[in-house]
């Protein structure tokens, strides 16, 4: 597959790369006119030494990096300098904090190096050692006795207060993150949180507000953010993901992993019932007979193991306060969500209503539907993020064009004569030559682009 030639020249362009258990994608894309991202590029490669979201050898997973970089590279024709990249994992976990500063001169408005002074000293709470802060994200202000507000700036008071959702991770994993991104000669921007991007990629604003909880299965977890009234609330990583499912297959079918994956994938169901009895033939081991499986066994090992997983997810959100206030209910998103029946098992064991998210309203490219699928909606929010942010791989500004000379036309003198020519030409005055503009290119700004401090020199 290649992408067909796109005039960069005036184009911010945005590289990122997902982290994944099974699998690592790299993308790079470019704002368009109309405010969506045009694709330029993406590259796909199975993941090695990475575990549950975790980085267990920095030279296997580094290599496996490498290889989806060039192929992003391949097909954008765009040489990947900088990125942003995901961080996952079953150690990544949120706390909510609340602080405030003391306002010298309450008569004025509230500036936003008061609102970046508020935020920067929530990263000097104290957490675990050997942990450090990726994230702090406002959840709402308060302004002397006057709560509920989401941007304070202007706004006049003695006292401003504020709550924050803290994500926090492990100090080696985001070192070993870094380790990586330096052995390939690139230099990373920033780090985000994975269900934090997948969310950017799918959700509407309209969920948000009403409330809605976003899960992300993916190949060795599975994440969950909570939004209430356009604020995140709260964040969880579950270490369970669809490679349990498939290794319950082997466990269980005694079948070697890519034959388990294959027949999850393309067979697999999370409702036994719904279900035809048939048989499913299986290529043996080594040259040997092929085997014969029911389709509704494999469905019953698959909805066993589901089950598990959605009972974890539904703890989390009753543990967040914020089940009775999920007024869009779920969407669920991830390679796990490509699971036949998982919307109706999920519907059934939690009472929500539901969706699937897909992130590709936010893509406009001659290969779109390559990225049309809940596997890429990390990738995609990630790309998505680094604009919010200002995290630019390249950002080329348009250059003014010249203003054009006006220049007349010059005829030779003729001899008159008397005599009228047969086929008379009609005199061509001066033309002015015509102007074209080209304006910057609008950039998509996110709600939080004004109130997370850049946190540059915490992940270096």
């Amino acid at each position: 597959m290649h992408q067909k030639t796109y005039n960069m020249s005036n184009s911010r362009i945005i590289s990122a790369i997902d982290i994944g258990t099974t699998k690592i994608v790299a993308i790079t894309g470019c704002v368009s006119d109309n405010g969506k991202f045009r694709l330029l590029g993406i590259g796909r490669e199975a993941s090695a030494g990475i575990r549950r979201g975790n980085i267990q050898n920095i030279q296997m997973a580094s290599e496996s990096m490498r290889k989806a970089v060039q192929k992003c590279e391949e097909m954008s024709g765009h040489k990947i300098r900088k990125v942003v990249v995901g961080i996952a994992g079953q150690n990544i976990r949120s706390m909510m904090n609340a602080g405030y500063i003391n306002r010298q001169n309450p008569d004025e408005g509230i500036t936003n190096d008061e609102l970046k002074k508020l935020i920067s000293d929530q990263f000097n709470v104290a957490i675990e050692p050997g942990e450090q802060i990726i994230h702090v994200i406002p959840k709402s202000y308060k302004i002397d006795d006057d709560w509920g507000i989401n941007n304070p700036i202007g706004s006049v008071g003695r006292k401003l207060e504020g709550a924050f959702n803290i994500v926090i991770g492990r100090a080696n994993e985001i070192g070993y993150i870094k380790k990586c991104v330096q052995m390939l000669d690139i230099e990373l921007l920033d780090i985000f949180l994975e269900p934090i991007a997948s969310a950017r990629a799918v959700l509407t604003e309209d969920e948000q507000e009403a409330g809605v909880a976003l899960i992300d299965i993916g190949g060795g977890t599975s994440d969950i953010a909570i939004y209430h009234k356009n604020s995140l609330c709260h964040t969880a990583v579950i270490p369970f993901g669809g490679n349990v499912i498939t290794n319950d297959l082997v466990e269980e079918l005694k079948l070697v992993e890519r034959t388990a994956e294959d027949l999850k994938r393309k067979h697999g169901s999370c409702l036994p019932e719904s279900c035809e009895n048939v048989f499913i033939s299986v290529p043996g081991i080594s040259g040997r007979e092929p085997r014969q499986i029911e389709k509704t066994i494999l469905a019953e090992i698959i909805k066993a193991r589901m089950e598990e997983i959605i009972g974890s997810l539904d703890f989390q959100i009753t543990h967040s306060g914020y089940a009775q206030k999920l007024g869009a209910g779920l969407v669920i998103t991830g390679g796990g969500a490509l699971l036949k029946n998982i919307l109706q098992l999920f519907s059934f064991k939690t009472g929500f209503d539901n969706r699937l998210g897909y992130p590709i309203e936010h893509i406009i490219s001659e290969c779109s539907d390559y990225v049309n699928g809940p596997d890429y909606s990390t990738a995609v929010g990630l790309m998505l993020l680094a604009d919010d942010f200002g995290k630019y791989d390249i950002a080329f500004e348009p250059q003014p064009e010249p203003e054009p000379e006006i220049v007349a036309e010059e005829r030779p003198v003729e001899e008159t004569t008397d005599e009228p020519e047969e086929n008379e030409v009609e005199e061509i005055k001066p033309r002015r030559k015509r102007k074209h503009s080209g304006g910057l290119l609008d950039t998509i700004r996110g709600k939080f682009s004004d109130l997370i401090t850049d946190k540059d020199s915490e992940l270096k």
